[in-house]
């Protein structure tokens, strides 16, 4: 039994001469690789859609965590946002009437600069007299603002003799232009109620209509180009603390506006045409 013992036991102790030679090769591997990370920049995003392509491999097609229709019709959506924006922009400029005149402006804009410089002009003793507040040009639009207490009497939405007599030179001018027209009545923060105004909103609204009926008939303007607002004393000018304030507040607003595609040379009038007092032609471009 001894001798057999003896002969089982002849195994040398401990490992492999050749795990030594693989030991130190995994050991150098490793420290080269540790090198190499130490001195790599690592970028967090892709090294995120490193780890969601993997997971994504193995658990279902999905992108940085959503389902890859959901990212399928965001894409769509903003390219076609993206043509939509093109398209506005493209309409913005046709909008405005064109290629540019002489001075820089669109067609539209000096056909609202020729008009508001013949309503200056004609309207230049009402603006002495108070019974036009304000002219205001902006690109191819024309504010013009009417104080309510030579427009109207208190509490009424009769317009006056003397206001009439403005609104037709108004309206003759604007017979020659093809202008879209807004009328917005306002009034102050003093309720009303009576047998015919339940509230400013009927007040101002019923004012706004008396003004567009007297402008229609004077104008000639189809229906479609005339809209009618009442604001009551939602958008004062001032604030409604005074008698003075409140009576700036109450007023008509007309906001005159060139369509686009409207050429200068179209709108040109014969003044033999026209009621004396009233130019229509189109006055020369100021000098450079």
């Amino acid at each position: 039994m001894a001798a057999e013992e003896e002969q089982e036991c002849k195994c040398e102790a401990g490992a492999p001469a050749w795990m030594v030679t693989f030991s130190d090769l995994m050991t150098l591997l490793l420290t080269f690789f540790v090198l190499l990370l130490s001195n790599a920049e690592l970028d967090a995003k892709k090294y995120q859609e490193m780890v969601q392509s993997l997971h994504d491999a193995f658990h279902g097609q999905k992108i940085i965590g959503k389902p890859l229709a959901a990212v399928l019709i965001r894409t769509e959506s903003m390219e076609i946002g993206s043509d939509r924006e093109k398209s506005e922009q493209v309409n913005e400029n046709d909008g405005q009437g064109g290629m540019p005149g002489q001075d820089g402006l669109q067609p539209a804009q000096e056909v609202a600069k020729n008009m508001y410089k013949i309503l200056e002009d004609d309207l230049a003793e009402e603006m002495m007299d108070d019974k036009v507040t304000s002219m205001e040009l902006s690109n191819d639009r024309i504010l013009v603002r009417f104080p309510a207490s030579v427009t109207f009497s208190a509490g009424s939405d009769n317009l006056s003799p003397e206001i009439q007599q403005v609104i037709r030179k108004i309206g003759t001018v604007m017979q020659q232009y093809p202008v879209n027209v807004s009328i917005t009545g306002h009034t102050d923060s003093i309720p009303i109620n009576t047998g015919r105004f339940r509230s400013n909103w009927d007040l101002s609204a019923a004012r706004a209509a008396s003004f567009a009926h007297e402008l229609i008939d004077i104008a000639d303007l189809a229906s479609d180009r005339v809209t009618v607002i009442g604001k009551a004393d939602a958008m004062p000018l001032n604030d409604n603390s005074t008698a003075e304030n409140r009576s700036k507040n109450r007023r008509i607003e007309l906001l005159i506006q060139v369509p686009p595609g409207v050429s200068p040379e179209a709108i040109l009038g014969k003044q033999e045409d026209m009621p004396p007092g009233v130019n229509i032609n189109v006055p020369p471009q100021d000098s450079q």
